[in-house]
């Protein structure tokens, strides 16, 4: 005989908690400043974060001008951020630039084109001095005239 035992039926599950929703102004005023204050420390670490990579590609740069005096690496990826930040006077100054110009001609591959068409690009771009420009104007200006020294 082929008696097959039998499960007990499953319990039925405990019904979950109801959650109190409680507004109240002076909570929804702690959320509000929460997430001011949140969102001021994600700008203030970003800012931060794009200054130490913007300091670590001019040093890598200087470093590069000295390789005969101590010893340098390659760094793809503050190698990308001087072809991506080239043209801006506000990132690069003119002695880092100088630099760069030395430096330009040992990029190799994918990045040298990329980099010689961003600066064709840029030198082509023609744009007027006025006597009152406002400072995209002025930098764009100024990025022709640094693509045409690439």
């Amino acid at each position: 005989m082929d008696a097959k035992r039998k499960r007990p039926p499953p319990q039925p599950k405990r019904p979950k908690r109801p959650k109190k929703i409680v507004k109240d102004e002076a909570t929804d005023a702690d959320a509000a400043a929460a997430a001011a204050n949140a969102l001021e420390e994600r700008k203030r670490a970003a800012a931060e974060a794009k200054e130490k990579k913007k300091t670590a590609a001019i040093e890598y740069m200087s470093g590069w001008a000295r390789r005969d005096q101590a010893p340098w690496r390659f760094n793809k990826t503050l190698q990308g951020w001087w072809c991506a930040n080239w043209g801006s006077t506000v990132e690069v100054a003119k002695g880092d630039f100088a630099t760069f110009l030395e430096y330009a001609p040992t990029i190799a591959g994918a990045a040298r084109t990329r980099l010689l068409e961003h600066a064709r690009e840029a030198a082509a771009e023609e744009v007027e001095a006025a006597d009152e420009e406002d400072a995209a104007t002025k930098q764009r200006r100024k990025q022709g005239i640094r693509a045409r020294k690439l």
